[in-house]
């Protein structure tokens, strides 16, 4: 794995991934909820039954407390009443709910002759709440913005209104895509009507928002109602979904994926929820689950979420990968389309040079896993594909330094599915071997020693390490010269377990850190200060960069090195990219302009993250 310190293969595991058969044609995720269980009825306290309709959950940065804010009304329906925001609080999106007063009441003299379908986001200290607010005029309903400093008291913007769409333009959702804020919300192709749409508005400081642009349409046409009412958006293990509501029936919500947060079709069913207004809700242990409320429903039902795929989005990577042995890291992307391309960015110490250039025409098949590491010991880093499926076949083409040589098999039966490889130096040879985590009820690890020529039988190093839901990787955490075995639990614990190599096996696995790389964060592993031993980084979704230096027995405190770089959506990933003997990092956008980041680190932090390449690296593609 290019020079002198053997750095990291890192996987970063989402629930219930696992690989496809070789050469398979990628299967659509599904994505589907568990059990629903009604966690509060907003008529306790009243003398009539209440209904909870749109809504949005949000949780107390400070305090940990959760708050639910919704269209709220007297049953029966009456939607253009609807003129107050209901309001409770609660220590989890489970409950116990209490009730708290209206959080909005609509103000006729703003512009609101009824107020619609709140969404809470947190971003530097102020909460900003998006809601429609209703006028007698269905073609221009107001988009509105409130903000608060404790989620109690809220002082509408002075911006307001921040556009106007129709027909009944409502149910705003805001995320961040990269970093750019989007906002989508239900209108119609014109503002009388027409088929109905998902559009969407981006901005820089969540006031000023751009013209509408459209994200998802409909066949389906008409004004009021229809099947893009409340659309929500996540990303998850590399896609973007959508879920909207209400095709077939009131509580139909489907869930469309896409690679492009910003182009969704009716032809890419991901799923479906029986929930009306649903809303997606991460807790931060990554626990997730998905909402739902309205009209004659009884008030607040939770579900547990579950995104699921049959093809290989698990993400494994070489950690840093010199393939012409310069000493400094280059980048790799595998299309795994139809062709079956590999492109190489060189590095040229401050940027990837030039247009990328083509390596090899058929390697890494899509359902397959490449990585990459140097497994002949020549000091350039090599490619290598786990094909998974019956055969399980591992092939490996060389690298000349200008390009990658025919594939050649290594070995014919390692990493079957479900399994997760990885590649690095466990004996100390100066050739990368192969490891697969078996992620089992058995949790095996097994390794196959790299000749120079192929790989040798698989030997089991260790009985019990990286369990599924774990992200497991391989490093030299203690500057020994051999890749160890580290596993992220994610979770609530987000504990870090370390099982050294000895040259034959991997030891007892000890706890190195008990507090990184909780929930959804991206973790990674490579040595950041330069001292031989690799440290622990992880990326949020909110794009803050944490890193735990390694003392050689243990991961000290988490600091923060870098406050924005690769936000939700982007790939992160690690590499000595000019060559200083430091780790740094790097960012793909997976974005249509498909952009990449690079900000080198210091020995103590990560500086500024220039552009270093304005192409590379495709949605679809695994890039490291």
């Amino acid at each position: 794995m290019g020079k002198g310190l053997r750095l990291l293969a890192l996987v970063l595991v989402l629930t219930g991934l696992v690989a496809a058969p070789a050469g398979a044609a990628p299967a659509p995720p599904t994505v589907s909820a568990g059990n629903f269980i009604r966690v509060y009825d907003p008529s306790v306290g009243e003398s009539a039954q209440w209904y909870y309709n749109d809504h949005t959950l949000v949780r107390d940065v400070v305090t940990g407390t959760w708050h639910v804010y919704a269209i709220t009304h007297a049953e029966p329906a009456n939607p253009l009443d609807e003129k107050n925001f209901g309001h409770a609080t609660a220590p989890s999106p489970n409950g116990p709910w209490t009730k708290r007063p209206f959080a909005l009441t609509a103000d006729p003299a703003l512009g609101e002759s009824h107020i619609w379908a709140p969404h809470v986001i947190h971003h530097n200290g102020v909460y900003y709440m998006y809601y429609a607010a209703g006028t007698p005029d269905h073609a221009a309903y107001r988009m509105h913005l409130a903000t608060s400093t404790d989620l109690n008291t809220w002082t509408r913007s002075a911006a307001n209104p921040l556009f106007t769409d129709g027909f009944d333009a409502r149910d705003p959702m805001v995320t961040r895509v990269g970093p750019t804020w989007v906002m989508y919300y239900t209108a119609n192709s014109t503002p009388t009507g027409g088929n109905h749409q998902v559009a969407y508005r981006t901005s820089t400081d969540l006031v000023h928002w751009s013209g509408k642009q459209v994200a998802f349409s409909h066949p389906a046409s008409g004004t009021f109602g229809g099947p893009t009412e409340s659309p929500f958006v996540i990303f998850r293990g590399g896609w973007w979904y959508l879920s909207i509501c209400c095709d077939a029936g009131y509580k139909d919500t489907r869930v469309y994926r896409s690679r492009d947060p910003f182009r969704f079709s009716v032809n890419d069913l991901a799923g479906r929820i029986d929930a009306h207004a649903a809303e997606i809700v991460t807790e931060p242990s990554g626990a997730t689950w998905v909402t739902g409320a309205g009209w004659g429903q009884g008030g607040l039902h939770v579900a547990p979420l579950s995104v699921n795929s049959s093809y290989a989005n698990v993400f494994v990577g070489g950690g840093g990968a010199d393939f012409n042995g310069d000493g400094r890291d280059d980048v790799v992307t595998f299309t795994h389309d139809p062709l079956a391309d590999v492109y190489v960015a060189l590095s040229s110490g401050s940027g990837f040079t030039g247009t990328s250039a083509k390596w090899h025409d058929w390697f890494a098949l899509s359902g397959e896993t490449p990585l990459t590491g140097d497994v002949n010991g020549d000091g350039k880093d090599d490619i290598v594909t786990f094909t998974h499926g019956s055969l399980a076949d591992v092939h490996v083409a060389l690298s000349t330094g200008s390009a990658f040589a025919g594939a050649a098999k290594w070995h014919d039966f390692f990493a079957i599915d479900g399994e997760v490889p990885a590649v690095g130096d466990v004996n100390g040879d100066g050739r990368d071997d192969i490891i697969t985590f078996t992620r089992n009820n058995l949790a095996d690890v097994y390794v196959a020693l790299s000749t120079g020529t192929s790989f040798a039988a698989s030997a089991k190093w260790h009985d019990f390490f990286g369990i599924a839901g774990e992200s497991p990787g391989v490093a030299d955490v203690n500057g020994d010269g051999r890749d160890d075995i580290v596993t992220f639990t994610h979770g609530s614990s987000a504990d870090v377990y370390v099982a050294l190599s000895n040259g034959s096996s991997f030891g007892a696995s000890a706890k190195w850190h008990d507090s990184f790389a909780a929930g959804l964060t991206d973790p990674r592993l490579g040595d950041v200060n330069g001292d031989g031993k690799a440290d622990v980084v992880q990326f949020s979704r909110e794009g803050v960069v944490h890193v735990a230096l390694s003392s050689g027995t243990s991961f000290g405190t988490s600091r923060k090195w870098h406050d924005f770089f690769a936000p939700q959506g982007e790939f992160p990933y690690v590499g000595d990219y000019d060559g200083d003997g430091r780790t740094d990092i790097v960012t793909f956008t997976k974005l249509p302009g498909a952009d990449t980041y690079v900000a080198l680190s210091t020995g103590t932090a990560f500086g500024p993250g220039p552009k270093w390449h304005d192409y590379f690296g495709l949605p679809g593609e695994t890039t490291l």
